[in-house]
């Protein structure tokens, strides 16, 4: 009761035109056969007879007059195949070609002529094919042109019994007969292409778009509807292929149109903005399920399961469709819903159409009509798609142009909080600046000088100990002065300052220094704090060589290398040629010292000794400064 008062409401609330248009449309689709040129009636063929075949041969003698169109299931229930016999008489001779056209051929069909074979002149699969009342045209055989009495006849096969259909049949000149022939078979068969390789085109495009937005499920209900309805298209112009029996295929056929229809309702739910999950899944469960007898049935009962069971089912569910649209356009009356709204008319008006002619209740010369309802489907659904996706530009449009004034708006409030910031940055950078150089004054030459003071308080060194400890604290406060300099950032530089420092030691304790150091980029995040624990590194291994190798020569050089991508990778190696006598040494706490400082920079070091002398190396990585 509350589906009758809601479905009455509905109707009371929609618009007047809304009932006037589908009416309109329902009359210009049943009137539509009547449109469909035909040739003169003067070449019609009017004297026509049947033989149906029996189980123990064929061409009976029972022989009888038809009316052309000449139905199968008018007449019995059980014929499979049966002649057709059109006696021809030519009083003159004829010097052009005559062409014979059939309207409606279901569905084998093969011609003979005076007991001579005639081959149509279109593709084989039209002429044998089991294309729902498809029109044939052939030429007739030369010595049909002469005077004399011929015999025309068709053999026709039907699958199911009692499904046969031969249309009215013209007999004349190529000129009158062509023309007529040439407009069917646009229509039954380049149309019908045209429509379906487009709403495959639609299909691919649209699921293309799905994968994209896979939060998008309208998408891909849309993209199943276009694919099945592609696929059910595909009967009407291809012929199936042999490996695939006429059950399968009819079922096949029938199924691809339930799926679709189905798609396309939970498609409507989606647009809508509208989720059903309970009535979705007994849908999808039905769509399974009420395929299944397609597919175990014999031939004869498919066709029947077909127009009582699955057909009608189908049209109930088309008419939901429709009063769902009527419902969610009561609430939102939007151009988009109207246009569904006329969708889903057309395809209950096509969809009626040929459940009354697959059920034999209206004449089955007027073809099946549901895939010619895939074409204003198609372009309505196609300006559907572009309006929302120029709703969408207007839209972004819109956006872009309120965030760029909110982006105007930041600006100037980042400006004001960057001017800020960077005051307060600096005074921050002053003060741990001010707090790195203490420590490390604190730790190297206050740490030296702490040490000296003890041991002249002790008398435990000599002037060569205090020169050499000095000597090494000025170094250490040079290192420290060096690594503010601006140019403590470039790695050459950078050594070249700790050369002069120690090149003064060097010589003095007679090492001759090799210097291999090429021009190295610069890397970002290498300021004054890393180039100072890098420059303590170096110290650490020259002095552990000025003190503990005895080596004669000190090689110093450096290498850069793409590591991957932008990353580069900076080499600095320190190699002598000394022997170290006391292995201790190698655990001391300045090396120790130095594995902590490479860390700390995130650099790699490596110590390998042997008694050809010791090697240093220290790896770099980083981005190239711009």
């Amino acid at each position: 009761m509350n589906v009758f008062l809601e479905s009455r409401s509905i109707i009371s609330k929609t618009p007047f035109w809304y009932f006037c248009f589908a009416l309109f449309f329902l009359l210009l689709v049943f009137l539509s056969p009547s449109l469909i040129p035909a040739p003169d009636a003067s070449l019609k063929v009017e004297n026509v007879f049947f033989i149906s075949d029996s189980d123990t041969g064929l061409k009976t003698n029972k022989r009888r007059r038809v009316q052309l169109p000449h139905d199968w299931r008018k007449i019995n229930s059980t014929v499979e195949s049966g002649w057709y016999q059109i006696p021809v008489t030519m009083t003159d001779p004829v010097d052009q070609s005559l062409l014979l056209f059939i309207t409606h051929i279901q569905q084998i069909a093969d011609i003979w002529v005076d007991q001579i074979p005639v081959k149509s002149n279109v593709p084989d699969h039209v002429v044998s094919g089991r294309i729902w009342s498809r029109p044939l045209i052939s030429t007739l055989p030369s010595n049909t042109l002469r005077p004399g009495e011929h015999l025309i006849e068709i053999y026709l096969h039907s699958s199911p019994s009692a499904n046969g259909l031969l249309g009215e049949v013209y007999l004349g000149p190529a000129h009158l007969i062509q023309p007529v022939w040439e407009w069917r078979y646009h229509y039954r068969f380049t149309l019908v292409a045209v429509i379906t390789f487009g709403m495959l085109f639609l299909s691919l495009f649209m699921g293309v778009l799905w994968l994209l937005r896979r939060q998008d499920t309208m998408y891909g209900w849309f993209t199943a509807c276009t694919f099945f309805w592609t696929l059910h298209n595909i009967p009407h112009f291809i012929d199936p292929p042999h490996a695939i029996s006429s059950n399968i295929w009819d079922g096949i056929y029938f199924t691809l149109l339930g799926w679709m229809l189905i798609s396309l309702v939970i498609f409507f739910h989606r647009y809508i903005g509208k989720t059903y999950p309970i009535r979705e899944k007994w849908l999808i469960a039905y769509a399974l399920i009420g395929a299944i007898p397609f597919f175990i049935l014999p031939q004869n009962l498919l066709h029947q399961y077909d127009w009582l069971f699955w057909g009608i089912s189908l049209l109930a569910i088309g008419l939901y469709a429709a009063f769902f649209l009527l419902y969610a356009h009561s609430n939102n009356p939007t151009i988009e819903i109207k246009l569904l709204l006329i969708a889903i008319i057309l395809i209950l008006t096509f969809g009626l159409n040929d459940f009354l002619v697959t059920a034999g209740l209206i004449d089955r010369t007027r073809g099946l009509l549901i895939h010619y309802s895939g074409l204003p489907t198609m372009l309505i659904l196609i300006w559907f798609l572009l309006s929302r996706f120029i709703n969408a530009l207007a839209e972004s449009e819109l956006l872009n142009l309120e965030l760029e004034q909110r982006i105007k708006n930041k600006e100037t409030e980042l400006k004001e909080n960057y001017e800020q910031l960077k005051k307060m940055e600096q005074e921050q950078l002053l003060s741990d600046e001010r707090g790195r150089i203490m420590q490390d004054v604190h730790d190297g030459v206050g740490g030296q000088l702490v040490a000296m003071l003890a041991e002249i308080e002790n008398d435990r060194i000599s002037k060569t100990g205090l020169r050499d400890a000095l000597a090494e604290s000025l170094t250490d406060l040079r290192l420290v002065i060096d690594s503010l300099d601006t140019a403590s950032e470039d790695l050459p530089t950078l050594l070249g300052m700790l050369r002069s420092r120690l090149q003064p030691r060097l010589d003095g304790n007679g090492i001759k220094l090799h210097w291999g150091v090429k021009p190295l980029p610069v890397l970002e995040d290498f300021g004054p704090r890393k180039a100072l624990h890098l420059m303590r590194i170096l110290q650490e291994s020259i002095s552990n060589v000025l003190k503990h190798s005895k080596a004669k020569n000190l090689y110093v050089t450096t290498e850069s290398k793409f590591a991957h991508e932008d990353i580069h990778e900076i080499k600095i190696l320190i190699r002598d040629d000394g022997c170290w006598t006391d292995e201790s040494n190698r655990t001391t706490r300045g090396l120790k010292n130095m594995r902590k400082r490479a860390k700390s920079i995130n650099a790699k070091l490596d110590i390998h000794s042997s008694g050809k002398g010791t090697s240093v190396e220290i790896i770099l990585s980083g981005v190239e400064k711009k």
